[in-house]
C-alpha cells in the first residue's frame, strides 16, 4: 500500500455498483520486521518478515496499491505436509518480498 503497510487481500469490490470505483477489503499485518540486517538492510528493498495479521477488516481504494507480494511461510516444521492457510495461521510469521515485475512507480 503507499502508506506502506502490507495486507492479504480478501476481496475487490465496485462500489457503488457502476461507479468504475474499485475497493479491496483486506486484513493488515501489524507487525514488519528486517529479514536481516547485514550486508543490507531487507526493507529498503521490500522485504520483511511479516507477522500479527490484524482480525479486523479494512477497505482501501485500489488506487493505493503499489504492487503485489509473494508471501512464504517462515520456519515451518519439517512434519508438515501442506502450507498453511495466510487468513487462519495467527501465530504464523510470513517471508513477503514484493514481485517485482507488479510495482507500479
Amino acid at each position: 500500500m503507499k502508506s506502506g503497510a502490507i495486507v492479504v487481500c480478501t476481496d475487490i469490490h465496485e462500489s457503488p455498483k457502476g461507479s468504475r470505483h474499485f475497493w479491496i477489503t483486506c486484513r493488515k499485518f501489524g507487525k514488519l520486521e528486517n529479514v536481516f540486517t547485514q550486508p543490507f538492510v531487507t526493507s529498503k528493498f521490500g522485504m520483511y518478515f511479516a507477522s500479527q495479521l490484524s482480525e479486523l477488516f479494512n477497505e482501501f481504494s485500489v488506487n493505493n496499491i503499489v504492487g503485489k507480494m509473494f508471501a512464504m511461510p517462515h520456519n515451518l516444521d519439517a512434519s508438515c505436509t501442506e502450507l498453511p492457510d495466510i487468513l487462519k495461521a495467527s501465530a504464523q510469521k510470513w517471508f513477503v518480498t514484493p514481485i517485482r515485475h507488479s510495482l507500479l512507480s
